[in-house]
């Protein structure tokens, strides 16, 4: 039986390392494709003075993927915002069991937005987004792929601490 915990521990933890270097290699690229489409329309307006105006569009598509796919990486990372007002007041078992509701209510909200989502999808894909070849389901679609990841990674969370420790196999 530990034997069965401790694969699964080193399949999680290669699952969760390969998923946080994809993560923080696509928040890098949305980062630079933000700087890279401001910059392009400063260039354009001031020194070339073309018609082109999907610039700030395209940072808007950007920037809301930024937010739904950095929430899963900023979970991973344990950096998220939290109140720590009555922290300093709770034993390791009171912290733990706080933070194990936290992480079971989140990844519920998650659920219910990503599956209220695909609706969303399906009437953005007929709404163009002005200037631009896209639709709102590409908007949409970063919403629906950042709450699944987010719920994906707070479950993951959940059973690491619902389980116990796993023990090196006895060989």
């Amino acid at each position: 039986m530990s034997h069965e915990r401790s694969v699964y521990g080193r399949t999680a933890a290669v699952a969760e390392r390969l998923l946080r270097q994809v993560l923080c290699l696509v928040v890098f690229a949305l980062m630079v494709t933000i700087a890279a489409t401001m910059f392009a329309q400063a260039v354009d307006r001031y020194l070339i003075g073309s018609g082109f105006s999907a610039y700030d569009q395209l940072a808007k598509i950007a920037m809301i993927w930024l937010a739904f796919l950095g929430l899963p990486l900023v979970l991973m990372h344990r950096e998220n915002i939290a109140a720590d007002l009555l922290s300093d007041h709770l034993g390791d078992r009171a912290r733990k069991l706080r933070n194990l509701i936290f992480d079971i209510v989140m990844a519920a909200l998650a659920a219910i937005i990503l599956w209220h989502g695909r609706p969303v999808m399906r009437v953005g894909a007929f709404q163009d987004i002005i200037g631009t070849p896209f639709t709102y389901w590409s908007v949409y679609l970063g919403l629906n792929i950042g709450m699944a990841l987010t719920v994906v990674v707070l479950v993951a969370r959940i059973v690491a601490t619902v389980l116990p420790p796993a023990h090196k196999a006895e060989t």
